[in-house]
Order: C-alpha cells, then sequence, then structure tokens
C-alpha cells in the first residue's frame, strides 16, 4: 500500500477491485496527473504564507507559552491575521484554546516537524529552520508529511484518507466534509478498511481520518473553509495546482545500495548504540557516512531507535560537548554547535562517546564506533541490527520506563488500565523490526 513510506495512488488503485478502481481512475483523469507540473516559487510562497509567518514568529529565541502551554493572547490575534480569510471564525481570537483555528494550525507545525515545545517555549526544529526561507521546498514537506510516515505513528488509513482528499483536490471537486465523506467512505471500504472488522465505515468516520490533511489544505489556501460558510465549496486554483504537484511528486526513489558515488573516498562509520540501563536492552547497530553533522546523526539515530525528535540533545566526546548553546549555556562549559562539526572530525578513529535526548527524562546512549571503512560510495545510513522496543516518550527516564512496563504486565496493578489508555494499547517491549528502522532512516536522510 506503500512505496518507500509513501502511500502512492497506484498503490491504492491496484488495492480496489476492477469496478471502483475503473472510477477512481476517472477522478485521477479528470485531476490531470498524467501531466506532471512544478509549483512555481510565488505560488508556493504565497500558499505558505501562514506557516512561513510563524516560522519567522517564532525565529531564534521562540515564543514563550504561557503557564498551559498554549500561545499568548497576543500571538493569537497576529497568528488569526496571518490565517486571514482561509479559516471561517466567528469567535474571539485571543485565547489559544478557544480559538480553534489557530489551535489547529500551531498543532499542524508540530505534527508536521517545524515547531516544537521545549521548557515553556515554542522553538523552530532543525526542519523548521531549513525551510523557513524556502517556500517551494517548505510546500513539498507539507504534503510529503501528509503522504508519508517516518515514524510510523500513524494508521495506513490516515495517510490514505489524505491521499484521497489530494485527489479530489486536485480534480476540483468538492471537498468539504459534506461532499468528500462518502467519497472517502467508498473507496476506503474498497480498500479494505472497515468497522469492527466487518462493517463499512461511515462518511463520518472517513471524514475523521481526512481531518488533519484537510487543516493543512485550509491554512494552505488549497480548499475553502467550511465551518460556518457551505461545508461544500470547490478547490481554489492554487488548490488544484498544488494537489496535482503532490500526487505527482514521486517517492524517494531506493538508494544504490553501496550509496551515492563520490569523487573521491568516503568514510563509512559502523555505529553499535544502547540505550543505558535499559531493561530489556535497548540497541541498534547502523551503518552511516562518516560526513554527518552532529545534528544529522541525531536524526539518525531519532529514526533507528524510535524516538520522535520532542526535545534537546547533546553529544559528549571526552571533555566536549555539542549542543545548542543557546539551550543549555550556563558558561561552564565549552559548547561547540553540533551542526558546525561531523562524525568523523570528533571521532577519527574507533571509539566510544555519548549521546543524551530529552533533559527531563535523561535517556543516556553510549555509542561505539565499531569500525570505520573507506569507500568510493557514500553510505546511506541503515540499520543492520538490534533489539528490543524503543520506550515510549515523556514516560519518566529508565525508572518510570520499569514502571510503566510493570503496570502494563500486571492486569491487576492499580496503573494497568490509565497506562493503557495512555500508551494507546498495548506494548511490546521486545518488538523491534529491522526493516521498518530502515526505512524511517531512508526517510529521514532524504529530509535532511
Amino acid at each position: 500500500m506503500t512505496e518507500h513510506g509513501r502511500v502512492s495512488l497506484d498503490h491504492f488503485l491496484a488495492r480496489v477491485g476492477s469496478a471502483p478502481r475503473a472510477e477512481l481512475r476517472e477522478v485521477a483523469l479528470e485531476a490531470r496527473l498524467d501531466q506532471l507540473v512544478d509549483l512555481p516559487a510565488a505560488t508556493a510562497a504565497r500558499m505558505v504564507a501562514p506557516y512561513t509567518w510563524l516560522l519567522s514568529r517564532v525565529g531564534d529565541t521562540g515564543i514563550t507559552l504561557t503557564k498551559a502551554g498554549y500561545l499568548p493572547p497576543s500571538v493569537v490575534e497576529e497568528a488569526m491575521a496571518a490565517l486571514g480569510d482561509r479559516v471561517d471564525w466567528i469567535g474571539k481570537a485571543n485565547r489559544e484554546d478557544l480559538t480553534v483555528p489557530v489551535l489547529h494550525f500551531r498543532e499542524s507545525a508540530q505534527r508536521m516537524r517545524l515547531v516544537r515545545k521545549l521548557k515553556g517555549r515554542l522553538v523552530l526544529s532543525p526542519a523548521g529552520r531549513r525551510l523557513r526561507d524556502d517556500p517551494v521546498a517548505l510546500a513539498g514537506h507539507l504534503v510529503d508529511s501528509l503522504l508519508e510516515d517516518p515514524d510510523a505513528s500513524q494508521p495506513d488509513a490516515v495517510r490514505q484518507a489524505a491521499c484521497l482528499l489530494l485527489l479530489a483536490t486536485a480534480a476540483g471537486r468538492p471537498v468539504q466534509k459534506r461532499a468528500t465523506g462518502p467519497f472517502l467512505a467508498a473507496y476506503l471500504t474498497y480498500a479494505g478498511w472497515t468497522r469492527g472488522g466487518r462493517d463499512p465505515l461511515t462518511p463520518s468516520e472517513s471524514s475523521s481520518l481526512a481531518r488533519d490533511a484537510e487543516d493543512v489544505l485550509v491554512y494552505l489556501g488549497a480548499i475553502r473553509s467550511g465551518l460556518w460558510s457551505d461545508p461544500a465549496g470547490p478547490a481554489t486554483d492554487d488548490g488544484v495546482l498544488l494537489a496535482r504537484y503532490a500526487l505527482g511528486r514521486p517517492a524517494v526513489a531506493p538508494p544504490d545500495a553501496r550509496g551515492t558515488p563520490t569523487a573521491g573516498t568516503a568514510s563509512t562509520y559502523v555505529l553499535r548504540v544502547e540505550l543505558t540501563g535499559s531493561d530489556p536492552l535497548v540497541w541498534r547497530r547502523i551503518t552511516v557516512p562518516g560526513d554527518l553533522t552532529l545534528s544529522q546523526l541525531h536524526e539518525v539515530l531519532q529514526a533507528a531507535l524510535g524516538w520522535e525528535d520532542y526535545h534537546l540533545f547533546r553529544f559528549r566526546v571526552g571533555e566536549r560537548m555539542f549542543m545548542e548553546a543557546s539551550d543549555w549555556d550556563d558558561g561552564t562549559e565549552l559548547i561547540t554547535d553540533p551542526d558546525s562539526v561531523t562524525l568523523q572530525e570528533v571521532m577519527p578513529a574507533v571509539g566510544a562517546f555519548e549521546y543524551e535526548y530529552d533533559f527531563g527524562d535523561s535517556w543516556q546512549h553510549g555509542l561505539v564506533v565499531e569500525s570505520i571503512e573507506q569507500d568510493d560510495f557514500r553510505a546511506q545510513p541503515r540499520c543492520t541490527d538490534g533489539a528490543n522496543a524503543c520506550p515510549p516518550e515523556d514516560v519518566g527516564g529508565i525508572g518510570g520506563y520499569a514502571e510503566f512496563l510493570e503496570a502494563l504486565d500486571d492486569p491487576e496493578h492499580e496503573q494497568h488500565d490509565s497506562m493503557l489508555e495512555w500508551t494507546g494499547g498495548p506494548f511490546d517491549a521486545a518488538a523491534f523490526d529491522r526493516a521498518a528502522s530502515s526505512e524511517r532512516l531512508r526517510i529521514a536522510s532524504a529530509l535532511m
């Protein structure tokens, strides 16, 4: 159903029967998906303007959030002005928790890893910094985020619903809930999605699967908000173009197994990373190019292990500390920007170093450079071995994780039900899928 982690319309067509497949192909013909299109820079800039505003407003210093974790009233008013007539809202626009368009807009930026919450502030993510001045790349990132899931955190049905919503948009069809719900329900059911393993999905259930994608398309001006106005408006001209562009963008091709040819030789590192103190022991063996910056190595480790990149990180090599100085600089240690140095510069030979993620839970990782080889090809990051599942985010560190597993393992434990609800269902601490880990690495490296 997916191609290299990305929902593909061709693969979706292969899942449904011949009759509905023919009907869906008619919609694809209306969308002119046989004709690849580019997204002009001016169009991209116009569409991503609200997200560009947010990235600029957050800036290098961040936005201080309220004690409850919301944007302050003054910023909520600015956000409503930035969204303009793309959203339909008649309530007050000062408290974020009561201003639904701004709340969902900010959450969408977090979900697509443009910003994150950190120590009471909203700050830029590495992707947000990289994309804030490139509207075409930002637009591509936003639509790719609807169809790709590098963390395997979303059900396929969510991304398939987004694919169908983009198809309806590309075809210029009405795309709000009342019109799109039956369309989504029919084709998601054809593709094998049911309710309770038996009953067809309802239009309401199917629309809920596409809600996040619909919100993003509204913020981009691709479709018109239908909260208070006609909920069955057509896509905008910009929206048709963006949807055609999104569905025509190929999934990143699988790399040559050897990597990328280089003019000279390239260093290939084999690293073993262990989550210190974890029981069962969480570890991975990964192959990476030596010219990764430490910031990029952080992204690789997040993908390989299964973390969600919600928090700060730092590396320690001997007495040297590598982290963003603005995040934790008390003047007592020499701190180096992890964007400014590469793995091969700080670890030119085999040896050990440390990686810490989330200074609250303090997840300590031990890394060992097991070997360094020279090759004519630049290696692609991949996972070659490992064991056991990554703990859930914000579980409370090693001690909290042990208590979490104890509660889950004992149905009589007083926190058993609450932990099951918190984690969203059963949790298998022994689970490890090397192929899935490598797939997350492939997508993460493609976005670096």
